[in-house]
């Protein structure tokens, strides 16, 4: 009772998150306790359970109200202790596993959101068993309000920590002015990092609670802004589908991150009318050309998704599945489904969207539901791509020669490592080139290894010697075929690499120039030169002043064909020499 009494001032609230930040501390204190699963299950709880009470904390509220927190921190401590047994143990067996630990960062991303989103309902759950509570239904309209108002609350908090590192920051470089370092010694250690951060973090919290009246002027201001930016989002989404038709949507799937662009502008869309709308139920308070702007943000909403799941489904088809592309297909079914919830509801509720609220309470317990499946062996991402690799390959979708084995080795841990003993055992068509690039990969240590064995060798028919007539020496042949940094995609058809023979120093011997059209913003122009002993030598790559060199590739490429190629003399300053010794300016042309 009596630390129950301390918490309704703002000492409780500090003493609450000092108790959170000493248990963080004395976690992180242990030898390598980020790779112990109960460690870092216990700290995700911790932490977890410490922002969860300080924003769950009412006076009137008894102590067993706040058993509600438990059953969401043990699903949070199963996932992390699931995740964390699945990385390998030891140093020898990171490699042969290697992948493994990619839940790790997304496991935290999903226990984050699961609780951001969980909290209201706690909240409201708590509110109704307190004493004096009214028999009220949960509603989303509730549900929403204590997410804005805890977001409003949270950031406003990490405004106030940040405020105070700073003027401790200040402290500590005021004293080291005068030679005093035991302040700046003290706020640099771990634990009056944990502490004060925690506590500040705590009492920030309780800060923000008092001024809700505040908090919600803040709010209102917020979305208002946003109401305001809605129509530049509009034109601009109606001026993009107005251009696609003469642009083709070709361009769009060569860039490899259409999906993700995409995506994040229907995010932007979603959160834009939902800014607008709240629950549905305002639609009499728009204005009018604001109601109108809605209207073509819902119409434009599902053109975007669309392209986008047909832009992720094209990679797929494309490379198979690989975690990425997993979320990101999950993504974009849910997006477009939600697109075309919000185009029916606006078509049949205007101006009123009231659907939208059971819409968005469906969505969400989705997504807090794939976020728990994601991170459990029913739809482990690892596994789902390691076995529809697999089926490409054994189905004869994907090519045996260029088939990315190295992917299932180092990029999809255990699952990866199952799959490449299936195949090792495996009776196809194609055994001689899987046992070759099998045998290929048991020689490698890492994945860009496989990929530098896997490297096709030059030839010299991919090389056009400038100006016509001069022949490639053989030793300086030699030279590039083996450079580490060329590869035989840099001298890819129709063009190929070009060599061009230039005097670009005093001496008699010319120097090469190769230009790799293939490379993109990488080695568009290698220096070679010979060296005393008359050996061919790379010297350095040449990169441009004026541009990023994929932006001139083909300007440089015609240049080269027509002889449009000279030596100039330094534009800034030539070399100092000082006694014998050499000096030059950072920047050399």
């Amino acid at each position: 009772m009596i630390f129950q009494q301390k918490m309704n001032t703002h000492w409780g609230f500090f003493l609450l998150g000092a108790l959170i930040g000493l248990g963080l501390w004395w976690i992180t204190e242990f030898p390598d306790w980020a790779d112990s699963s109960w460690l870092v299950a216990l700290f995700m709880s911790l932490l977890c359970l410490g922002l969860a009470l300080t924003l769950l904390w009412q006076p009137e509220q008894e102590w067993r109200s706040y058993w509600i927190v438990l059953p969401p921190l043990m699903l949070f401590a199963a996932l992390i202790v699931w995740v964390w047994l699945q990385v390998p143990p030891s140093e020898a067996l990171e490699v042969l596993y290697d992948g493994d630990d990619f839940r790790q960062g997304t496991v935290i991303t999903a226990i984050l959101l699961i609780g951001y989103v969980l909290l209201p309902y706690l909240q409201l759950w708590a509110q109704k068993t307190s004493p004096n509570a009214a028999t009220k239904p949960f509603t989303y309209a509730h549900w929403l309000s204590l997410l804005l108002r805890n977001t409003t609350l949270v950031a406003t908090a990490a405004a106030f920590l940040g405020l105070f590192w700073l003027l401790l920051g200040l402290w500590a470089a005021l004293f080291e002015l005068v030679g005093i370092e035991v302040f700046s010694d003290l706020f640099s250690t771990e634990g009056f990092i944990w502490l004060a951060s925690s506590s500040m973090l705590a009492l920030g919290i309780a800060i923000a609670r008092e001024r809700s009246q505040w908090l919600q002027t803040l709010q209102n201001h917020a979305f208002s802004l946003i109401r305001l930016l809605s129509p530049v989002l509009a034109l601009m989404g109606a001026v993009f589908i107005a251009v696609l038709p003469f642009t083709g949507l070709q361009v769009l799937w060569d860039t490899g991150h259409a999906s993700a662009l995409l995506l994040t502008l229907a995010v932007f869309i979603l959160g834009f009318i939902n800014a607008s709308y709240l629950d549905g139920a305002n639609g009499d308070n728009l204005k009018p050309w604001l109601l109108r702007t809605q209207q073509l943000l819902l119409l434009l909403l599902p053109i975007f998704t669309c392209l986008a799941l047909y832009a992720t489904y094209l990679r797929v088809e494309q490379y198979g599945l690989m975690p990425n592309r997993l979320y990101a297909l999950l993504m974009a079914l849910v997006m477009s489904g939600v697109a075309l919830g919000y185009a029916y509801i606006g078509a049949r509720q205007y101006p009123h969207f009231r659907g939208l609220s059971k819409l968005n309470s469906a969505v969400i317990i989705l997504i807090m539901l794939l976020a728990v499946l994601l991170h459990t062996p029913l739809l482990d991402p690892l596994r789902l791509s390691a076995a529809h690799q697999y089926y490409r390959l054994m189905n004869g979708q994907a090519d045996p020669k260029t088939f990315d084995y190295a992917a299932l080795r180092y990029h999809l841990g255990h699952a990866g490592e199952a799959r490449l003993q299936h195949m090792q055992h495996a009776s196809v068509p194609f055994q001689a080139t899987l046992d070759d690039q099998l045998k290929l990969l048991a020689k490698t240590e890492s994945y860009y290894d496989f990929r530098n064995v896997q490297k096709k060798p030059l030839v010299p028919e991919q090389i056009t010697v400038l100006p016509a007539g001069q022949p490639l020496p053989e030793a300086l042949w030699q030279v590039m075929r083996t450079h580490d940094r060329l590869e035989e995609t840099h001298c890819v058809a129709p063009q190929g690499c070009i060599a061009y023979a230039i005097n670009l120093d005093t001496d008699a011997p010319l120097e090469c120039v190769l230009l790799t059209p293939g490379a993109g913003n990488y080695n568009l122009l290698e220096l070679y030169d010979q060296n005393a002993a008359g050996e061919w030598v790379f010297i350095q790559s040449l990169y441009p002043d004026d541009g990023n060199a994929a932006d001139i590739t083909e300007a440089v490429l015609a240049a080269m064909q027509k002889g449009e190629v000279s030596a100039q003399t330094p534009r800034y300053y030539q070399d100092l020499v000082i006694g014998g010794h050499r000096f030059y300016a950072e920047r050399r042309q």
